[in-house]
């Protein structure tokens, strides 16, 4: 083959060797070869000085990278080292600032310029990872889906969490499920109410350990020494509300709410069973309380390693209370090693069947109360149990049912006496307050439900019942004198606690 070794040049493409030809001291032959080389470079990174050129004038690919160094905005590490960090910073998701940063929403604001965008950047990092977008609006999407592709677990995980910041941010777009398969991701994304809205549901998938993190980062000594007493007894200790220890510490049986409904965010209430029955295993077990909660169908299998029989029957009679709180009656059995609570959902229809004919004004004493206690009785239930059940949830709706008639929000001793005052009067019941500064003396001289023990008790866990949820533990009980007992009258003392 025969080559020409004259080359000639016009002034045009001179003029663009002279930065080489004064490189080499006005050297064209070593100017040129120069520019051989840098062609030969071109050709084997891009495969054709058409794409050499379309990267370096679009700053892509290695162009971008190349200048992103120059200016102090990126550095190069090894790859083990990028995954080693990509790891450590699983379920964590990046700050708005750095979205910003690599986002900008003020440029790219349309579903194809962030498909582009972010991979061009992908592209450029040498992630070896691809974003492809599916919308049904280019600029404000109701319904959209994203599938991210790559060699990587941890770099498509990580790109995820980016674009779904960014869509949670400036699109509303939450996120619905995820389908994962080997190299490959696929995000399905529906639109929320909010910003907000859409961000939790971002959070749920890749920032499940930002609150863990901020946390760590408030208070490192406190968690530094939890961590290391935790770890040094094997976690025996046991962690407590403040309000639940100083329950224990003055003798009453703690009712344990304030920490289940800190963690679900709302009250009790309002769970249902299922919630209720997952949010007491985290709590408890994350407390250390027990050991183990295991569910079978209607039965709660609460697993326990005190050795003090007393102790793990006041453990089931917290359980068991915070159920009765929820408005659910189970029924306890207390073993060596194990609480059971068994669902009966029967007694808590007959339950709000009573409260039912309350709320229409109906008079329940005696008569349904005694068909309730046959109902009982019949089943081979637990009647002392279940009666008190019953009580408790009586006179919390009594309490409730003046607050909503009369606007009352702080309760008094004056204005638990005025309610059961009007009570007594209704069943003909000839009873006396007297108001002490912080103690109400009550008495009862004669009454109709005196004969019987059962009614008698239904009425007493009535009282407790409501005077819990009036005072919410600001006041004690305190049983003088009781009819039902042989004595001439019945006296109790209300203290409340100022």
């Amino acid at each position: 083959m025969l080559t020409r070794k004259h080359v000639a040049m016009e002034d045009e493409y001179l003029k663009k060797l002279e930065p080489l030809i004064e490189k080499n001291g006005g050297n064209l032959s070593a100017a040129v070869r120069d520019a051989i080389d840098l062609t030969d470079i071109a050709l084997k990174t891009y495969g054709s000085t058409d794409k050499a050129s379309l990267a370096i004038t679009k700053r892509d690919g290695n162009g971008m990278r190349d200048q992103c160094i120059s200016l102090g905005q990126c550095i190069v590490v090894s790859s083990q080292m990028f995954h080693w960090l990509l790891e450590q910073s699983k379920g964590l998701v990046i700050d708005q600032d750095t979205l910003i940063d690599l986002i900008d929403p003020f440029k790219i604001t349309s579903m194809p310029e962030l498909q582009n965008s972010l991979n061009d950047k992908l592209k450029g990092f040498g992630w070896q990872t691809e974003v492809r977008m599916e919308y049904d609006d280019v600029s404000h999407p109701v319904k959209a889906a994203a599938v991210i592709k790559g060699n990587y677990r941890n770099r498509i995980e990580f790109v995820a969490g980016i674009l779904g910041l960014y869509l949670a941010s400036y699109k509303d777009l939450g996120i619905s499920s995820i389908r994962r398969r080997t190299g490959c991701m696929k995000l399905y994304l529906q639109k929320k109410k909010n910003p907000e809205e859409a961000c939790s549901d971002l959070f749920a998938h890749f920032g499940y350990h930002q609150d863990i993190l901020r946390e760590l980062n408030a208070r490192p000594d406190f968690w530094k020494n939890l961590v290391r007493e935790h770890s040094a007894t094997n976690y025996s200790l046991v962690t407590l509300h403040r309000n639940f220890y100083e329950d224990l510490l003055i003798g009453r049986v703690p009712k344990a709410i304030m920490t289940i409904e800190a963690v679900s965010r709302r009250p009790v209430e309002e769970m249902p069973l299922q919630e209720l029955l997952r949010t007491l295993k985290q709590v408890s077990e994350t407390a250390r309380i027990v050991n183990r909660i295991d569910f079978e169908e209607d039965i709660v299998k609460i697993h326990h390693a005190y050795r003090n029989m007393r102790a793990a029957d006041r453990v089931k009679d917290i359980f068991q209370g915070i159920m009765e709180a929820s408005g659910y009656v189970y029924n306890a059995e207390l073993t060596s090693n194990m609480i059971i609570l068994r669902h009966q959902p029967e007694v808590e229809r007959k339950i709000l069947e009573l409260l039912e004919r309350l709320k229409k004004g109906e008079q329940i004493f005696p008569h349904k109360l005694l068909e309730y206690l046959a109902f009982l009785r019949e089943g081979h239930l637990e009647v002392r149990e279940h009666i008190r059940i019953l009580g408790r949830r009586i006179g919390k709706y009594v309490i409730r049912d003046h607050e909503k008639s009369y606007g009352i929000i702080n309760w008094t001793l004056a204005s638990f006496k005025q309610v059961f005052s009007a009570m007594d009067a209704k069943l003909g019941r000839q009873s006396e307050w007297e108001l002490f500064n912080h103690t109400i003396r009550y008495s009862v001289r004669r009454c109709p439900i005196s004969g019987n023990s059962e009614l008698c008790h239904v009425h007493r866990n009535v009282f407790r019942g409501a005077l819990e949820y009036a005072f919410e533990g600001r006041a004690e009980l305190e049983i003088m004198k009781l009819l039902s007992h042989g004595d001439d009258y019945c006296e109790v003392r209300i203290h409340a606690i100022p």
